[in-house]
């Protein structure tokens, strides 16, 4: 009975950790120094790094103390820190579709 218990409580313990990546979803965080350039028509963030690679952001989070939106930053160097998350896509009348799709998100900012 003692054995039983303990292999219970083992697999309690056990089964938690060893798929934590399906229970907590942690999403890996990205960083890069980058020139922000502004708005492109799609109403995205525009960022261009030192070797002209461009980078595009759906996203700012609320924690971002920049304001993007204001044009006087525009040429401003920044260090950027991003994930990906994934959002709900909504129909005509404002439905759930049960699809998702995949977004960049500025989580952090900090001019250099």
């Amino acid at each position: 009975m003692k054995t039983t218990f303990a292999i219970i409580i083992a697999l309690f313990v056990a089964l938690p950790a060893m798929s934590s990546d399906c229970i907590y979803n942690f999403q890996k965080q990205e960083t890069l120094i980058a020139t922000y350039n502004g708005m492109n028509d799609d109403g995205k963030f525009v960022f261009t790094d030192d070797d002209g690679n461009e980078f595009v952001f759906d996203e700012v989070s609320e924690n971002v103390n920049v304001n993007l939106y204001d044009d006087e930053i525009i040429g401003t160097k920044f260090s950027v820190t991003w994930e990906e998350d994934f959002v709900d896509i909504f129909d005509e009348e404002g439905e759930a579709t049960g699809e998702t799709q995949k977004i960049s998100v500025i989580t952090d900012l900090k001019e250099i």
